[in-house]
Order: C-alpha cells, then sequence, then structure tokens
C-alpha cells in the first residue's frame, strides 16, 4: 500500500486530468510522482505514470545507493531502534 502522501499526491493528479486548465501539470506531476512511487516501491502508481505519460519502460528505475551512500557524517544509528 502506497503512503497517505502518495495518495493524496495521485488524487491531485487525477484530478488535474479533468481540468483542461491544469493540464500542463500533468507531465511534471507524473514524472516526479513516478519518481516517488518507484523509490517507495509503490510499481502500480509508477507504472500508471509511466503509462499515461507514454514514458519508456526504465523511465522510474530506482538505482541501488553506493554502500554507505545514505550515511550522514557524525550520525551513528546503525543498530539503534529508534522507536518512531
Amino acid at each position: 500500500m502506497a503512503p497517505q502522501a502518495l495518495e493524496g499526491l495521485h488524487a491531485l493528479y487525477e484530478d488535474c486530468k479533468l481540468d483542461a486548465l491544469r493540464w500542463h501539470l500533468l507531465r511534471p506531476l507524473g514524472r516526479l510522482l513516478g519518481r516517488v512511487a518507484a523509490a517507495l516501491g509503490a510499481r502500480q502508481y509508477a507504472d500508471r505514470y509511466q503509462r499515461d505519460l507514454a514514458l519508456p519502460a526504465s523511465a522510474f528505475a530506482v538505482a541501488a545507493a553506493p554502500a554507505g551512500a545514505l550515511r550522514h557524517a557524525g550520525c551513528e544509528t546503525a543498530g539503534t531502534n529508534i522507536g518512531i
């Protein structure tokens, strides 16, 4: 299931499709949402934007981050339970 933020933005995307004055927003919004959906693993959303925008299958491919790429200097959280 997609996060609520993605679902809300998807609703905005669908609403833009119904209003001819907002059609100019579809391509940039769809490309952004496709990348977000792919990064979150919400493949069904990414596929929808790919088909709607007639983009190649590789448009929203998520590359694996190099080891340690998401680690912030001085931030030692490995193995800790943050408990959010």
